[in-house]
């Protein structure tokens, strides 16, 4: 329903970050506010998604931030501000701002119709909301936080009633009317470290919801170099139009992800994520075993992978960088895997650590140290040396909230065995069969640090079907399906998937294995994507998957 006035200077814009510490609050709301959170929670249950509970502590936010853009005059946020103003113990935040819509029906008919803000609204890892608005400026802010997984709802406070803010005086109050979305804003000078400024242009409206082949909107790809200068995201204005009502659950399809190359594909994975992501994962698209861990912190942490080579950015990273312009960046592996040339170039785009021991096992148990707390419901392990059983797990890992640890067959090495011994995971599932992991390795982990079962099929396709039957329940949301000889396509997908609460299941080129049929049936999803080009997957392929959608 067009809800749209072209007398109303409508603007809107979305953002998520991410942060650690712990605090909430439950609250209830009257009115258009409370119209907003029915709403809310009504398009999550038609997505199978949890509702969302109030906190006082984000409606606080939430007014404070109505307050400021009614002193200047005008839609824009910045990080920095909800660094500094969001309370500590949220794992993952967001925030939705719009202006000049003056009912809560009208709001959600715009936020739901620009993809970016749909994304904060519908988007799992998300568990408590704060609203405020302002009737007299029609200001209003969605401030959306996240615990860690496993930590859940730690505090409430006694219920108050929704922030009203009385905006300060200001010269003019209310934009020029937008009637349509004018072009992007050139790029702006490159500058050394970018950070967000307020202006007079409203922030970027947050990342368009993913598509096959996706085209750039409002970032312009980064200049054609290998160490291209960074930029700031530059600003767009828009004006979302209603012409039908929302759409929550899509016509079920089978897509392909699916570049020229796997750094390609890698990217069009990543363009899954919104804009101001919390991190990105950069790995070696020719060195497996120090990206294997990556793979599961990428999915727990709602961050994606992206690939490099030794020596050098290609432009489909860069590109794909410079639109995400992720919070920070975590290069997995040793200057041998990934140089500091490389990483001098990624640290251009965002703050850059780097996460790499002296062996692949020593890696995966430095990467989980510096991601996961002690006490994890699960902890993943798998042969260090074949991939396929450690991407099966990642996206479970990933989406459970625990770690996927590399062992020998026969032996379980000094730096994974020191970092069971912090993590105290309540259990641990190993991943593959005996040939991959010893039954002795298994009776040692499970003698001395948790229960221990054991995950594995007579081959790697049995093995992430097993895999994802024992963690995902039936009508999935989304199932990505990958090659079982091909690791770089897994480890970008398997970083998605864990972030969105889904399985990744193998296949051959031009086969489907039975078990992986089976699970496909018992998923039952409605959307499935296809991981890597058609020379990695065939289009036969695709075109059976069909069978399997809702």
């Amino acid at each position: 329903m067009n809800k749209f006035r072209a007398s109303l200077g409508i603007v809107v814009t979305a953002l998520m970050l991410s942060l650690t510490g712990v605090a909430t609050a439950q609250a209830a709301v009257p009115t258009e506010p409370d119209n907003v959170l029915t709403l809310v929670n009504e398009y999550r249950a038609e997505a199978g998604i949890a509702p969302l509970q109030r906190s006082t502590e984000l409606d606080a936010v939430a007014a404070k931030w109505v307050t400021e853009m009614n002193s200047v005059g005008m839609v824009h946020s910045t990080t920095t501000w909800m660094r500094a103003e969001f309370p500590t113990g949220w794992n993952i935040i967001g925030e939705n701002i719009a202006r000049g819509f003056p009912t809560g029906k009208d709001v959600m008919d715009g936020w739901m119709n620009s993809p970016g803000h749909k994304a904060n609204i519908l988007r799992a890892s998300f568990t408590h909301i704060g609203i405020a608005w302002d009737p007299s400026t029609k200001m209003w802010v969605q401030e959306f936080g996240g615990f860690p997984k496993g930590v859940g709802y730690v505090k409430a406070t006694t219920p108050a009633p929704t922030p009203v803010v009385t905006p300060e005086p200001v010269a003019s109050a209310e934009p020029a009317p937008v009637t349509s979305k004018p072009a992007p804003v050139a790029v702006p000078a490159p500058v050394a470290t970018p950070a967000p400024v307020a202006s007079t242009t409203p922030a970027p409206v947050a990342t368009p919801a993913p598509v096959a082949t996706p085209a750039p909107v409002a970032t312009p790809a980064p200049v054609a170099t290998t160490t291209p200068a960074p930029v700031a995201t530059p600003k767009e204005t828009t004006a979302p139009v209603a012409t039908t009502p929302p759409v929550v659950s899509p016509t079920p399809v089978v897509v392909r992800s699916g570049g020229a190359t796997r750094f390609e594909t890698a990217a069009l994975v990543s363009s899954t994520f919104p804009a101001n992501s919390p991190v990105a994962y950069i790995a070696s698209a020719s060195n497996y075993p120090d990206a294997l861990a990556a793979a599961a912190a990428a999915g727990y942490t709602d961050g994606p992978v992206l690939l490099v080579q030794k020596d050098e950015v290609p432009q489909a990273t860069l590109t794909e960088l410079a639109r995400l312009n992720p919070n920070r960046l975590v290069v997995i592996g040793g200057t041998s895997v990934i140089s500091n040339t490389v990483q001098s170039v990624l640290s251009r785009y965002a703050t850059t650590t780097r996460i790499g021991g002296a062996t692949r096992f020593e890696t995966a148990a430095l990467v989980s140290q510096r991601t996961f707390a002690a006490g994890v419901p699960v902890a993943y392990i798998a042969s260090g040396s074949n991939y396929p059983d450690a991407l099966a797990g990642a996206a479970a890992a990933g989406s459970k909230g625990g770690p996927v640890l590399l062992v020998h067959q026969n032996e379980i090495p000094a730096a994974v065995t020191a970092e069971l011994a912090r993590l105290k995971p309540q259990r641990i599932v190993v991943l593959g069969g005996a040939t991959a992991v010893s039954s002795a390795v298994q009776s040692t982990l499970n003698s001395t640090i948790a229960p221990t079962s054991r995950l594995g099929g007579a081959t790697r396709f049995e093995t992430a079907a097993q895999v994802s039957a024992n963690t995902f329940p039936k009508g999935a949301s989304v199932v990505y399906v990958s090659s079982g000889s091909n690791y770089p396509d897994a480890l970008a997908g398997a970083a998605a998937a864990g972030s969105k609460d889904a399985p990744v299941l193998l296949v051959h080129q031009n086969e489907i294995p039975s078990a992986v049929a089976a699970e496909l049936d018992r998923l039952n999803p409605s959307r499935i994507v296809v991981l890597g080009g058609t020379t990695v997957i065939s289009t036969a392929v695709q075109a059976s998957l069909q069978q399997y959608l809702q």
